[in-house]
């Protein structure tokens, strides 16, 4: 049915009136992007391993590198070896949130040039989360966008 010129629609929104928080990600300041929890494919098959530290961390530090290019992240695993560091590499974006919590790194280098998941919406997930908003991120990226990762929340 169509409507006729100077009519308008009707629409009709249910809002409850109770609220039920379904994770602690409610709790303190709204992150810019929803992160259902879906895990998403990578939009690119990884084929390469790097050969990390994840298996020997223990209790030491060590910095969780979110970077696609094998070379590059070996460049990075080798730079936080040379720091005193143990390295863990992340070669996809999707699944670092989650990993991120569970093994709490002590840093993180972050990659925005990722093949499945735009590198400002994963710093934004990682900033907003009450589990990861503690850990500094420092942004990698040939282009200078130093002041909007600043104010995203990155350390460098």
């Amino acid at each position: 049915m169509r409507s006729k010129p100077g009519e308008g629609s009707t629409f009709t929104l249910y809002v409850p009136l109770e609220a039920e928080l379904t994770s602690t990600a409610a709790i303190g300041t709204p992150a810019r992007y929803d992160n259902s929890g879906a895990v998403v494919p990578t939009a690119l098959p990884t084929e390469f391993e790097v050969s990390d530290d994840r298996d020997r961390i223990g209790k030491d530090s060590f910095v969780l590198i979110v970077e696609d290019d094998p070379t590059f992240a070996s460049i990075l695993l080798d730079a936080a070896h040379e720091a005193g560091l143990k390295g863990v590499v992340s070669t996809a974006g999707a699944g670092t949130l989650n990993m991120a919590r569970k093994l709490q790194p002590t840093a993180i280098t972050l990659d925005l040039g990722l093949a499945d998941i735009d590198g400002f919406v994963l710093l934004d997930l990682l900033k907003h989360d009450p589990e990861t908003k503690h850990i500094p991120v420092h942004v990698i990226s040939g282009a200078d966008r130093s002041r909007s990762v600043i104010g995203m929340g990155a350390s460098g």
